[in-house]
Order: structure tokens, then C-alpha cells, then sequence
């Protein structure tokens, strides 16, 4: 196993082990790509409620600006109409 890096495993080099077979190997990468799949379908489920939290923060924020206008413009109209009268 000599120049392998962890994370540089291929069947040839887990074969190479003594302890490993052929069949114990395939059934590693077996588990190995279960593994990678399931964390692939976690991940996309992480970064699709991360991008419906962004959304949401973004209409509230939008809202939250709509409220706040029609506040300055409501004080503004006063302001003028107290200044006119």
C-alpha cells in the first residue's frame, strides 16, 4: 500500500491487502457507493431547504420593505398636509 493517500483506495490496492479477498473487497465498494449515494440524496435535501429558507427570508424582506414605505409615505403625507393646514 505503499504512495496510497487516504481516500486514494482502488479495488487493486484493497486487493492488495492480505487480509482482503476479492469478494470482501466488492463487497466494501458495494457498501462504499450505498454510503456515497445516501449522503449524495442528504445532501441534495440539505441544499433544497436551504434554498426555500432563501426564498422565504427574501419575501419577507420584501414585505417587511413594502411596510416600511407605505409607513414613510403615510408620515410624509401627514407631515405635508399638518404644514399646508
Amino acid at each position: 500500500m505503499q504512495g496510497s493517500t487516504p481516500g486514494n483506495f482502488t479495488k487493486k490496492n484493497l486487493t492488495g491487502i492480505r487480509c482482503l479477498s476479492e469478494a470482501k473487497v466488492n463487497k466494501i465498494c458495494k457498501a462504499a457507493e450505498k454510503i456515497v449515494i445516501q449522503v449524495h440524496t442528504m445532501m441534495k435535501m440539505v441544499l433544497m431547504k436551504m434554498v426555500m429558507k432563501m426564498v422565504l427570508m427574501k419575501m419577507v424582506l420584501k414585505m417587511l420593505l413594502m411596510k416600511m414605505m407605505q409607513t414613510l409615505m403615510r408620515t410624509s403625507i401627514r407631515y405635508i398636509v399638518s404644514f399646508l393646514a
